[in-house]
């Protein structure tokens, strides 16, 4: 555990964001590859409350219903969650990996709104689609928020709560900024590419 702590609390905000979007990959991996092969298809279709947005019927429409709900909803709770840290390794990190590991399993199963008609096999294909995206910045703004931890508990499932920051020593350096500025463009982009495939269909 203590490697786990040092790849995601480097002093570096790039050393910190790239060790995390590894991370991210190789949950994205296993939970893609154990999906294709094991899991039922269509096993999570309809399951997730986002599969259920009111889109409208327009592409600007359906982009800023997207959008906001990933920022408020994605980003939000990334940076809620890394206001307390366990064993020192802040929270906000799991909510992306949890997303990406679900995202896995949507595409080892084809358990999207909108069918591609069989599950998708694992490749760097991945990278074209809106997931990619939204996933990508989800961890830069977890990455770049993550000395915003106000407690730590000492484990896991108990321990002692310490406070270990006040809230005025809450601030980021200009590259963490940069960081979650980056994060933020990329939701745009990823909100752009689905709301395009979705009111094309």
């Amino acid at each position: 555990m203590s490697e786990l702590k040092k790849w995601l609390v480097h002093e570096n905000i790039l050393v910190r964001a790239a060790r995390a979007r590894v991370l991210g990959f190789a949950f994205l991996a296993v939970a893609w590859f154990v999906s294709y092969y094991f899991l039922p298809y269509g096993v999570l279709r309809g399951v997730f409350p986002s599969a259920n947005l009111p889109l409208g019927n327009g592409f600007f429409s359906a982009f800023l219903t997207i959008f906001l709900f990933n920022l408020v909803v994605g980003c939000g709770l990334t940076v809620a969650l890394n206001l307390l840290s366990a064993k020192s390794i802040p929270l906000g990190y799991f909510y992306p990996l949890i997303q990406v590991s679900i995202f896995g399993i949507f595409l080892g199963t084809d358990s999207f709104a909108i069918s591609h008609g069989s599950r998708l096999f694992p490749s760097i294909t991945i990278i074209s689609g809106a997931g990619f995206y939204e996933l990508t910045a989800y961890t830069l703004v977890a990455a770049a928020t993550a000395r915003l931890t106000l407690w730590n508990q000492t484990g896991w499932l108990g321990g002692s709560l310490e406070r270990i920051k006040t809230r005025k020593e809450l601030k980021l350096e200009r590259s963490e900024v940069f960081t979650a500025t980056l994060g933020v463009l990329l939701l745009l982009v990823a909100a752009a590419i689905e709301a395009i495939s979705i009111i094309g269909t």
